[in-house]
């Protein structure tokens, strides 16, 4: 395993575990069990650090992670989030405020059966609330010791810019794989300067890149794939299947598979960390291994060659 240190001292796995599918809700749903043995195997081989959200599930995927980690918390860094929250009618509203957040804390951390949180992020930008009431709420938990470092997600670069004027973000995070290239172009720059490390989600295109998708498929209502990632519509589907088949190709070259050879790429980039999902311990462990081979200068060349 390869490990980033983030700014004030915290190292972390380039191979991070993603867990919106331990919320069950959004990707067909998820076995408790098989969620729980994707963070023991994920442990195992190397990987630390975990992101989740209350969001994910409603605090389902923050109890199982609290629960995979019972005994174990010191082997992990835990980035979770806050700013999406339940509504009255079962739906997901936007909200930044400081009470929100400070309500939003207390449930994060008995969910996670902890005391304290490595990496706290805002999970979408709030227009409806100050930045200034929201970050320096964010900062008000780390001086009481909940929180350790403040992270963004899904910024745009003005926006970060206006953050970075009242708190230094130690992590930003954006969509960016192979095939959705622009949120993490547009935020490197920024972490360049600042020193900000880069988590990069859905690296595999919401599973798309794994190539095992031989035809445009369709989702339930409400799964993440008919919404979120569009990459499975008849549309988009000859594209994506593309990049994958490119990637399975090369790949191959290492004894490796497509999703490996996705994660590689995003590796590639600006030191990123890559938070990739997994349902169980076999994925976890594979999802791993994608830090054991490197691309050469003639496969780097032919990725380029690649535009999208």
């Amino acid at each position: 395993m390869n490990y980033k240190t983030l700014e004030g001292g915290l190292r972390v796995s380039r191979v991070a575990l993603g867990t919106w599918v331990f919320g069950g809700d959004g990707w067909g749903g998820a076995e408790e069990s098989g969620c729980i043995s994707a963070v023991s195997a994920a442990l195992d081989e190397g990987v630390n650090l975990i992101d989740t959200a209350p969001g994910y599930g409603f605090g389902r995927a923050e109890t199982i992670i609290g629960k995979a980690l019972a005994g174990r918390r010191d082997k992990a860094v835990i980035a979770t989030k806050c700013g999406l929250v339940k509504t009255a009618k079962g739906g997901v509203a936007i909200k930044l405020s400081a009470e929100s957040i400070k309500a939003e804390v207390e449930a994060s951390l008995k969910n996670l059966g902890t005391d304290y949180i490595d990496i706290y992020q805002t999970h979408w930008p709030d227009k409806h609330v100050p930045v200034e009431e929201t970050y320096a709420a964010m900062l008000a938990l780390i001086k009481e010791g909940k929180v350790r470092h403040i992270g963004v997600c899904n910024c745009p670069p003005a926006l970060l810019e206006e953050i970075s004027k009242i708190v230094k973000p130690a992590v930003v995070q954006n969509e960016y794989s192979f095939l959705k290239r622009r949120f993490g172009d547009d935020a490197f720059p920024f972490c360049e300067k600042t020193g900000a490390a880069f988590f990069a989600y859905g690296p595999l295109g919401g599973g798309i890149l794994s190539a095992k998708y031989k035809e445009s498929a369709v989702f339930k209502k409400g799964d993440a794939r008919s919404f979120f990632y569009r990459f499975f519509s008849p549309k988009n589907f000859g594209k994506s299947s593309a990049a994958a088949k490119l990637l399975a190709a090369i790949a191959s070259a290492h004894g490796g598979t497509a999703a490996q050879a996705a994660i590689n790429w995003v590796l590639l980039r600006n030191e990123t960390v890559a938070l990739v999902g997994a349902r169980n311990a076999e994925q976890a462990k594979a999802n791993a291994k994608a830090c054991g081979w490197n691309f050469s200068a003639e496969e780097i060349a032919a990725l380029a060659a690649f535009e999208l």
